[in-house]
């Protein structure tokens, strides 16, 4: 959830302490650590948490009004392969939800060289070339976009929280995780759309037998990763397997909605 503060008006931590109060309310946070993070002009806060099977978060149209705009990004874990997004005001929360689109800006492989496929074309300027990074870590400066899910459910936090963690702060990740701008990522989380589609051949997305053509993909969004791919150890099975971690948050957003409500609110700052 994003909220941001009327005109000429600041969230302090006092009232972000009271939103995270009243969107946590008796039932807590299912399974998924709870982040608060103020931003630094106090224009806006960020809030995660895990809405379990509830419907959805009531507190939005309980205070309308309060607030210039909210935007919401949900994962549901029935499906896993999509995020959705709505906004800005509470009557677009239903009626608008839509799958969240997220951005990146290069693509780094571990594969042999053969392996390669072609870059996709360009649609204005020169066409994008692999660089390489080592004997087998090849760098692909390339803009896309795609859908997928961000799970931040921590099997081992419990299914009840409500201590707060303010402003994503450096963090622990155990074996198998990937660093996310609020908790790290543990749950596999395919594609559920790519774009460019000739990066699908990558991972095993677009290929015609379904089987990824690197041993380690990374997708990046100003430097940061934002997307891995990769041979994870499965315990409870005792195997290897094919596994997506998803690190998406607000900065790589690139759903056409939100990015012309931000581009507004540039505009009037």
């Amino acid at each position: 959830m994003r909220i941001h503060a009327r005109p000429r008006q600041v969230i302090d931590r006092a009232e972000a302490e009271w939103i995270a109060e009243q969107v946590l309310a008796d039932r807590g946070s299912y399974w998924v650590p709870v982040v608060v993070t103020l931003a630094p002009d106090r224009r806006r806060v960020d809030l995660q948490y895990g809405n379990g099977k509830a419907a959805g978060c009531d507190f939005l149209y309980d205070h309308v009004g309060r607030y210039a705009a909210a935007w919401l990004r949900g994962h549901n874990e029935g499906d896993e392969s999509r995020d959705y997004i709505s906004g800005p005001d509470p009557e677009s929360h239903d009626a608008e939800s839509r799958p969240c689109r997220y951005g990146f800006d290069e693509v780094r492989v571990t594969a042999p060289t053969g392996a390669l496929p072609a870059p996709p074309p360009a649609g204005h300027g020169p066409a994008p070339s692999w660089q390489r990074l080592s004997d087998s870590t090849w760098r692909l400066a390339v803009e896309g976009h795609y859908v997928t899910g961000n799970d931040r459910a921590d099997m081992e936090a419990g299914p009840v929280l409500r201590e707060i963690v303010w402003n994503a702060p450096a963090m622990e990740v155990r074996p198998g995780g990937l660093v996310t701008p609020t908790t790290p990522a543990y749950h596999d989380s395919s594609f559920a759309s790519l774009f460019p589609p000739e990066l699908g051949a990558l991972t095993g997305d677009g290929s015609a037998s379904g089987e990824p053509i690197a041993q380690r993909v990374e997708f990046r969004w100003r430097g940061r990763v934002v997307h891995r791919v990769q041979q994870e150890y499965m315990e409870i099975l005792d195997e290897w397997d094919w596994e997506h971690r998803s690190a998406d948050g607000w900065d790589n957003c690139v759903d056409p909605g939100y990015l012309a409500d931000d581009q507004r609110r540039v505009g009037r700052a």
